[in-house]
């Protein structure tokens, strides 16, 4: 974990599903949904300044 409010495993374990799949066909995905979730976590529990 980069940050405190970076997700842990048991964490990424229950929001993972809710995450969609990547579309067949398309372009394959260039950010990780962890990722996109721990600045998701990062901004509602610091605020953005």
């Amino acid at each position: 974990m980069r940050y405190a409010s970076g997700s842990t495993d048991a964490g990424w374990a229950l929001v993972e599903h809710l995450i969609p799949l990547a579309k067949h066909g398309g372009r394959k995905r260039e950010v990780d949904g962890r990722e996109v979730l721990n600045v998701l976590q990062y901004i509602l529990s610091t605020g953005c300044q």
